[in-house]
């Protein structure tokens, strides 16, 4: 459950602070107005990347035009154990910074890039695109699914939340339940 983001510098926000509510948050505006960079700076601050049309944008991409630097704050409640934690990261031209706080116990849990990766990986019981899969849909893809048949339609989801991997291992896992039994078969 997300709680609060804050922007500074980040793409096309100079500052900027979202409350989230609980609920459902649907975010509007008109085109080019920050929407899908909000989700990036989502994105990236749990997992230090970000991608936009299939790109992995840079870090002097993500800084806004201008700035030296950037950062983006994400306090989050973790669906691990329920606790409320703030990731920051700092992000120069060629480097970034990054610290993750445990809010609930007013103490620093991680502060070096790889453990915090580590961490909010352990914290969300996901990686970056199981979470890009499961938390949003980006422009356009609604509109294409929404024109599927239902096979295929259930063939593109389980597809965008990365779950081809389990079709692929019920499958070989059938066939040699095939052969076992066939195996057994012999023997009795």
């Amino acid at each position: 459950m997300l709680r609060r983001l804050v922007l500074e510098n980040f793409r096309v926000f100079a500052s900027q602070e979202i409350d989230f509510t609980d609920g459902v948050t649907a975010i509007v505006g008109p085109n080019g107005s920050g929407k899908t960079t909000i989700l990036e700076a989502i994105e990236f601050a749990l997992f230090r990347k970000t991608k936009r049309k299939e790109k992995n944008l840079t870090l002097q991409e993500i800084i806004r035009h201008g700035g030296k630097k950037a950062r983006v704050a994400l306090t989050f409640v973790a669906p691990l154990n329920n606790r409320t934690y703030t990731v920051t990261r700092t992000i120069y031209k060629n480097k970034t910074e990054a610290v993750l706080r445990d809010e609930t116990a007013g103490e620093e849990v991680a502060s070096s890039i790889t453990q915090v990766d580590n961490e909010i990986v352990k914290l969300l019981g996901m990686d970056r695109d199981a979470f890009a899969a499961l938390t949003y849909v980006r422009q356009g893809d609604i509109d294409r699914l929404s024109r599927l048949p239902p096979r295929k339609k259930r063939e593109t989801l389980q597809d965008m939340m990365g779950l081809g991997v389990y079709k692929d291992v019920d499958k070989r896992t059938r066939e040699r339940i095939r052969e076992l039994q066939k195996d057994l078969d012999r023997i009795s």
